[in-house]
Order: structure tokens, then C-alpha cells, then sequence
């Protein structure tokens, strides 16, 4: 099977996952949260994302690692490599649960403190999970890890929400994604073509960490960013407002999923092209063309709708996320634009330089969050995304000093209108008009028929201009 055809069928296994993915997620955050209300999903949400902040830096890269490699990594390396992942795993998830007390404390809110220790016990399995789950994506099997993860998520479902309607306020959706957890470890081992074994090589240890450091250093400042709303909104406005940023960026997650399914087919495919620049500036263009209609149309739709969706199906309390709703979907839109710029400079081993980019970003959301979130309230976290959208033109800037041909012109114009268009529940039919103005372009109207074109043809063919 060529790259392209396992490109094409991997992407639509995982299209599939995600699409039922989002309807069950999107069924389970709506009957939890109106049933466990605000301050408990808040806590939840709180140490949710702690956890997955700490995941992010146990892992430490291993998984990209592994994927992107020219040869297969033998046995023996896969287990130092478990054993690495194991013990960093350990010493995370012990620490953390050790300090969920004072947490709770610097928040000021003390039902982090029990949900804490009880998730992050379940830390280092969760590490070491990230091995098994690259060694699937290594080889492209992504109907089996799309059926994993599929039914991973409807255990969560099936637990968390009966425990909700039976009162069992937070500790439904801990005990639901416990479920989900356990799950998806013991069938990613059952899935692996190897048995997880200790096996204890410093010299080796001391290689990968290197290795991993490198490249996981610009992760770790991106994903600072997910601590703003756990940390930030957490201590200045308390967990209600915790839950309304969160339920808001769950909502994007759930219409821009073809952003994440984008990223995890490119750290494979593109690393096959790395040796071609023309045809990893081919692929970036289409990318991106592909990913802002992906991601723009379905939460444009939705922005139409929210301002009757979210009071009807979540209730009047949760009304702060349509207004929330546009400034952390345009990030995201964003975000979608610029995301194999990120791909392409991991893939030709230049991560310092996306470390730049990301601590540009980081700085801009924090900083402004931090100035806004106290003075605006909720809403001063969606200024914060506004505050930090300069950040892009640095990693393009980056990128085309290593591929100069890449051409950002009809995209960014797609983008724009998209982007203005969700503000319509603000400011009415006018935040139409760009949009209007993009779509009747001939300049777009040929680019969109030479990416259709493209696209049936099964071909990468050549970027609009």
C-alpha cells in the first residue's frame, strides 16, 4: 500500500473515530454538566487539566520518537524506554498527588484536593500508554486505535452519566474516565507486537532524555497555555468560571476534531517526505486549505446557533460560553491554519525554532490573561486568544526559511472570514460580510476547485495561486 493510499484510509478511520467520538462526547457533556453542575465540573476540569499538562512532559517525547524513525525500534530500546517512561511516571504522579492538598489551597477550592489524588495515581499508567499508542500509529493502524479509543469513550459515557443522575456530583466523571483509562491499557497491550519489560540502560536512558528534551521542550512551553484556565482562571474567578472556559473549549474541540486527526497522520506522513521539499510544500499548502474549511464550516454553523443551543440543552447558567464561544474558536481556527508549520519543522528536526514561536505565543495568552482575566472577567480568557494570534507570523516566518515555497495567501484569506463570521452572536448579520466577500473571490473560487479537484483525483497536485 503507497504512503498516500495508508494516508487516505488511516486519516478516514480516525475522520470516523472522531465524528463518533464527538457525538458521544457531546451527549456526555451535556447531560453531566447539567446534572453535576458548574462548581463540580469546574473541580474536574481543574485537575483534568494539571493531568494532562503532566502527561504531556512524562511522556517526554517518546511516542513522536518512535513514529518518526526510518527503522523500527527493536525490542530491548522499547523497553528501556517503558522503563524510562515508567519511573518518570511515578515520580509525577506521586508528586502530584502528594501536593493536591496544597493546590487545593492556592486555588482556594478544597474539592481539588481528594479528585486530585485519586487522578493522578493513575498518572504513570497513562505515560507509559502514550508507548503503546505510538507503536499503533508507527504502522498506521488507525481503525485499531480508532475503535480503542471509540469504545473507550462510550465506557466513559456509560459510567460517568448514570453515577451523575445518581448524585454522585464529581466522582461520576472520575470514576467514568478511570473506566476509560483502564481500557485503553490493556487493549493498546493486548494490540502491541511486544511485552512491556524493565529493563534498566543509564547510558541509553541518558540518550533519550537528551533526544527527548529536545524535542519535548517546545511542547511543554506550548501546552502552558492549557494551565491558564486550571491555574489562572482557577485562582483570580473560582471553579464556575473554570467550567465555563472549559465547556467552551470542549464545544471546539468537538467541531474542530479534524484539526487533532490532521496532526497525528502528518508526524507520520510527513516524515516520509522529509527528503522531498516540494512535496512536503504540496502537502502544507493543501493541509492547511484542507483544515480551515474543516475546521471553519462546522463551527461557523455552529456560532449561527449557540445563542439558542447552549440556554436550551446546557441551561441559563452556562450563557458566559456564547459569548466566550467565537474568541476561543477563531484561536483554534487559528491555530488550524499554522499547525503544519509546527509538522513540518518537527519533521526536519528544527524544534528549537518552534520553541521560539511558542514561547512568543505563550507569553501573549498568559500575559494577557493574566492582565484581562481579573478585569474582564470570563471573557478577558477569550481576549487573551485575540491578545495572542501575532504569535503565528513568527513560525511562518520560521518555516519558510526552510521552505520558501510555501504560500500562505488563500488560506489566511479563508481564515479571516471564517474567523470574523463567528462573531455573529455579538454583532450581528454584518460579521458575514468578510466571508460573503472570500466566497465570491475568483482567486478563491480557483483555488477551492483545484483543491476538490485534488482531492478526487487522490493526488497532492499544486497549490492555488
Amino acid at each position: 500500500m503507497s504512503l498516500k493510499q495508508q494516508v487516505l484510509k488511516g486519516g478516514t478511520a480516525l475522520v470516523v473515530r472522531q465524528g463518533l467520538g464527538m457525538l458521544l462526547s457531546l451527549i456526555s457533556v451535556l447531560l453531566i454538566t447539567r446534572t453535576i453542575g458548574r462548581t463540580a465540573f469546574g473541580t474536574y476540569a481543574t485537575v483534568l487539566g494539571l493531568f494532562g499538562y503532566l502527561v504531556l512532559v512524562g511522556q517526554l517525547g517518546m511516542g513522536v520518537y518512535v513514529v518518526r524513525r526510518q527503522e523500527d525500534t527493536s525490542e530491548r530500546e522499547l523497553n528501556i524506554i517503558f522503563t524510562l517512561l515508567l519511573v518518570i511516571g511515578l515520580v509525577l504522579g506521586g508528586g502530584a498527588a502528594l501536593l493536591s492538598p496544597l493546590i487545593a489551597t492556592w486555588i482556594h477550592n478544597p474539592a481539588v484536593a481528594p479528585v486530585g489524588v485519586v487522578m493522578f495515581v493513575g498518572l504513570p499508567m497513562q505515560i507509559v500508554l502514550g508507548l503503546s499508542t505510538a507503536l499503533q500509529d508507527r504502522q498506521m493502524n488507525y481503525q485499531r486505535v480508532a475503535f480503542i479509543d471509540l469504545v473507550g469513550q462510550a465506557l466513559y459515557v456509560v459510567v460517568a452519566v448514570p453515577l451523575a443522575f445518581l448524585h454522585f456530583g464529581v466522582w461520576s466523571v472520575v470514576a467514568g474516565w478511570w473506566v476509560q483509562l483502564l481500557w485503553s491499557a490493556v487493549m493498546y497491550l493486548r494490540a502491541g507486537q511486544w511485552r512491556p519489560r524493565v529493563i534498566w540502560d543509564r547510558a541509553e536512558m541518558e540518550r533519550l532524555v537528551r533526544y527527548g528534551v529536545a524535542y519535548s521542550s517546545s511542547l511543554w512551553v506550548w501546552q502552558l497555555r492549557s494551565l491558564v484556565n486550571p491555574v489562572v482562571v482557577a485562582r483570580l474567578l473560582g471553579p464556575d468560571a473554570v467550567a465555563v472556559v472549559s465547556l467552551t473549549m470542549r464545544i471546539v474541540d468537538i467541531l474542530a476534531f479534524a484539526k487533532g486527526v490532521a496532526w497525528r497522520v502528518a508526524v507520520a506522513a510527513l516524515g516520509r517526505l522529509q527528503n522531498n521539499a516540494g512535496q512536503m510544500v504540496t502537502a502544507i499548502e493543501r493541509g492547511m486549505q484542507m483544515q480551515v474549511l474543516a475546521v471553519g464550516i462546522p463551527m461557523v454553523g455552529f456560532t449561527c446557533v449557540a445563542p439558542f443551543v447552549i440556554e436550551r440543552l446546557f441551561g441559563p447558567h452556562w450563557a458566559a460560553v456564547t459569548t466566550l464561544f467565537p474568541f476561543v474558536a477563531m484561536g483554534v481556527l487559528a491555530n488550524s491554519l499554522f499547525n503544519l508549520h509546527s509538522s513540518a519543522l518537527y519533521v526536519l528536526k528544527h524544534n528549537w525554532q518552534v520553541t521560539i514561536f511558542h514561547v512568543v505565543h505563550v507569553v501573549l495568552f498568559a500575559g494577557s490573561a493574566l492582565i484581562l482575566v481579573p478585569r474582564l472577567g470570563v471573557v478577558g480568557y477569550g481576549w487573551a486568544e485575540v491578545a495572542a494570534l501575532p504569535s503565528y507570523a513568527v513560525v511562518h516566518l520560521i518555516l519558510v526559511r526552510y521552505l520558501p515555497g510555501v504560500r500562505l495567501v488563500l488560506p489566511l484569506i479563508w481564515t479571516t472570514g471564517l474567523a470574523l463570521a463567528l462573531f455573529f452572536p455579538l454583532v450581528g448579520w454584518p460579521a458575514f460580510i468578510p466571508a460573503l466577500v472570500a466566497a465570491v473571490l475568483p482567486y478563491s473560487w480557483r483555488g477551492l476547485m483545484n483543491l476538490l479537484r485534488s482531492m478526487r483525483e487522490g493526488r497532492y497536485g499544486t497549490a492555488a495561486g
